[in-house]
């Protein structure tokens, strides 16, 4: 199945309406967009600690990229970001609908995201 799209949302002095977060998609995944400022916002309503997981892609030279885990404590949200560069998209081999995009997975549907631009 194709990764869930977080929607991106514009931050702006008078607030961001409509700003909504997105369930977290243990089965197949997630994916965002990059570019801007972005900021991803998790948010953990679970009673214990749950991780989301930025997925790197492979290097040019085949070796393994050790993916970055991010903890997030119960009951909490904390902000992660921002993305420099095209360290965490998708390269142009990976599968279409995937290119140029940055992969992220969840350890619980309790878990959801949020992603802003500034």
């Amino acid at each position: 199945m194709a990764r869930t799209l977080i929607g991106t949302f514009l931050a702006n002095p008078s607030g961001s309406s409509g700003a909504f977060y997105t369930a977290g998609d243990v089965a197949n995944g997630m994916k965002v967009l990059p570019g801007g400022r972005l900021v991803l916002w998790a948010r953990n309503t679970d009673a214990t600690p749950r991780n989301v997981t930025l997925v790197l892609p492979p290097p040019p030279d085949t070796a393994d990229a050790a993916d970055r885990v991010v903890s997030i404590p119960a009951g909490s949200t904390r902000a992660i970001g921002p993305f420099p560069g095209n360290m965490y998209t998708q390269p142009t081999d990976a599968n279409p609908e995937d290119i140029g995009f940055i992969h992220i997975n969840v350890d619980s549907g309790l878990l959801s995201l949020l992603a802003l631009r500034a």
